[in-house]
């Protein structure tokens, strides 16, 4: 499962180091913060030789992560590690302070208007039928 956020980087945490039954290891763990209309703060980390994409990134920068989500149990509870593998510079497109100018024959000119058609007559309600006795000119429609 391969997932993307993008967010400001608020907080690199300190580098964990240890050692396993594997070799030692190195975690770098970060906190993004989304620009949703709830902001959400997401802490994520980097493991072994993928920690050195964080250097070159600096707090309040905005970026990219492309991260898996994974979960263990471990005596009965249930962990979830947001692991990154990937992430990147978000670049802010330039702001123009003039609109660009479309080729004429891209220009239309607005559509010319319509004539508006007659209102439908109001409904008629009541018994205008007068073999039933007097007329029923309540207005109501039974």
């Amino acid at each position: 499962m391969d997932l993307k956020i993008e967010g400001r980087l608020i907080q690199k945490l300190a580098l964990q180091t240890g050692n396993g039954k594997n070799g030692e290891w190195r975690k770098q763990e970060f906190v993004i913060e989304t620009d949703d209309a709830f902001p959400k703060k997401i802490c994520a980390n980097l493991w072994s030789d993928r920690i050195s994409q964080l250097d070159p990134i600096a707090i309040d920068e905005k970026i990219a992560v492309y991260f898996n989500l994974e979960s263990r149990e471990f005596n009965g509870k249930w962990y979830t590690d947001v692991r990154a593998w990937r992430i990147e510079k978000v670049t802010q497109p330039p702001v123009s302070g003039t609109p660009q100018q479309l080729p004429n024959s891209a220009q239309q000119q607005p559509p010319a208007p319509q004539p508006t058609p007659d209102p439908l007559p109001a409904p008629q309600y009541g018994n205008d039928d007068t073999s039933l006795g007097a007329p029923d000119n309540d207005g109501l429609p039974f």
